[in-house]
């Protein structure tokens, strides 16, 4: 009696195992796997955006001209500007210019060309730079082939202050200057309004 007692329990014990399910802990992790792995994927996409975005230039401003500026003292004029241009003929080189409106047929009554000057390894990058007189310079002045002839510029020396801020030069550019006022042969300007935008499409280099 005591062998079949035996027997039986070893019956009932093999049933018991047989119903046991197996392999629950490892799916549950393989799952949990994939999801870390869609999560790292996910890391990866967003980290390769942020490097496209940083590579990419800042976008060019709308256009601000016209540019309609009245000088005082002995110019006593307004004169409307609307031809941008700019050079960046070297690392270290900087300019920008506007040259006064012209009608259909080609003419000015204006033929004036305000320019910002950064030359002789005085333009670093994009930055707020004084008016020295050497270096970095602001003019007025009339171009070749005009009706009269002026010439004016900050000149610190005569008292005149101004200040050119670079904000990107790439293949385009933009900024703007100001100045306290312009010294000449004939005497002195200032200008209305202020800042003045440097903005640029093109770079010439």
């Amino acid at each position: 009696m005591n062998a079949r007692l035996l027997l039986l329990l070893l019956a009932s014990l093999g049933l018991l195992m047989i119903g046991c399910p197996s392999g629950t802990m490892d799916d549950d992790d393989a799952a949990d796997d994939d999801d870390a792995g869609e999560d790292d994927d996910d890391s990866v996409s967003d980290d390769d955006d942020a490097i496209d975005d940083d590579d990419s230039a800042p976008p060019l401003p709308p256009y601000p001209g016209p540019v309609s500026i009245t000088f005082g003292g002995t110019i006593g004029e307004t004169i409307v500007f609307d031809r941008p241009s700019c050079t960046h003929l070297s690392e270290t080189e900087f300019g920008a210019f506007w040259r006064a409106a012209m009608d259909g047929e080609g003419n000015s009554d204006h033929n004036a060309v305000l320019m910002v000057q950064m030359m002789g390894g005085n333009y670093l990058g994009p930055d707020t730079y004084e008016v020295d007189n050497n270096g970095v310079r602001l003019k007025l002045q009339s171009e070749a082939g005009a009706p009269y002839d002026f010439f004016y510029q900050v000149n610190p020396n005569e008292g005149d202050s101004g200040a050119v801020t670079i904000d990107w030069v790439g293949d385009e550019a933009w900024g703007e200057f100001t100045f306290s006022g312009m010294s000449g042969p004939d005497g002195t300007t200032d200008a209305t309004p202020q800042p003045i935008p440097i903005w640029c499409d093109s770079v010439q280099d």
